[in-house]
C-alpha cells in the first residue's frame, strides 16, 4: 500500500426551521475535505472548503463535492451514516451526484462511518467525541451558526468547517491505529506529516490544533 489517499470529511449546516417552529431540520451549507496523500516517500495534507452565499443554488455544494472528492481512497466522516448523508441527501440534484452515491455505499470505495456511542446507546456529537481525545471542534448553537450564514459572515462558517475536518482526521486516524498493528503502523507514518502540516499552516483552525493535545 505504498500509494493512499486518506481524506476526512466535515459538514457545516444551519436549521432555519427551529426560529419559527422549534423544530430541526439541519440545511448543508458547506463542506470540508481534509485529505493525506502518501506516495513516493511523502506525505502531503491538502484541505479543500466550500460554503455557500445566502442565494447561491443548493445544488453546488454537491457539484462541489464531486469535483473535490478524491478518486481513490478511503473517506471517512463522523457520523457520516446518521447525519452527513441524510443532509447532504436534501440537497437539489443529490440522486445524481456520483460522491453522494459513493459516499452511501452504492458506488465501490471504503468509507469510515466514525460514531461515539454514550451510556445510554445515543449518539454522541463530534464535539463531545473530540473532547475525548482532547481536540477541539465546532460547538456554536444553531441560532448564532443561522446568522452567520444569513448574514454572509463566511468567516465563522469557514473556521468551524475547517477546525472539524481536522478533527475528524485525527478521530479516524486514531481508530485506524486501535484496530490492528498494520493501523497504528499506518496511524505513526502519517501522524508527523500532519503535524508538519499543521505546524505550517497559518489558518487559525490550524493554530488551534497546534495547541491541543490530540
Amino acid at each position: 500500500m505504498s500509494h493512499y489517499t486518506l481524506t476526512a470529511l466535515a459538514i457545516a449546516t444551519v436549521d432555519p426551521v427551529h426560529l419559527v417552529a422549534g423544530a430541526h431540520l439541519e440545511h448543508p451549507v458547506g463542506l470540508a475535505l481534509f485529505s493525506c496523500h502518501v506516495g513516493e516517500g511523502r506525505t502531503d495534507f491538502s484541505l479543500h472548503c466550500s460554503v455557500l452565499q445566502h442565494g447561491d443554488h443548493p445544488g453546488e455544494l454537491l457539484g462541489w463535492l464531486d469535483r473535490h472528492l478524491p478518486p481513490t481512497g478511503i473517506v471517512a466522516g463522523y457520523a457520516l451514516d446518521e447525519q452527513i448523508l441524510p443532509a447532504l441527501t436534501r440537497l437539489p440534484g443529490s440522486a445524481g451526484s456520483p460522491a453522494l452515491a459513493m459516499l452511501a455505499g452504492t458506488r465501490p470505495r471504503f468509507v469510515i462511518n466514525l460514531r461515539g456511542i454514550d451510556d445510554d446507546g445515543e449518539l454522541v456529537s463530534l464535539a463531545e467525541a473530540c473532547a475525548e481525545i482532547g481536540a477541539p471542534a465546532s460547538c456554536r448553537d444553531a441560532h448564532d451558526r443561522f446568522t452567520d450564514w444569513a448574514w454572509s459572515r463566511l468567516a465563522p462558517v469557514m473556521h468551524a468547517l475547517q477546525t472539524d475536518a481536522i478533527s475528524t482526521m485525527k478521530l479516524v486516524l486514531r481508530q485506524i491505529a486501535a484496530r490492528t498493528t498494520l493501523g497504528h503502523e499506518v496511524e505513526a507514518r502519517l501522524r508527523p506529516g500532519l503535524e508538519l502540516w499543521l505546524a505550517a499552516s497559518d489558518l487559525p483552525a490550524a493554530q488551534i490544533h497546534r495547541s491541543c493535545t490530540a
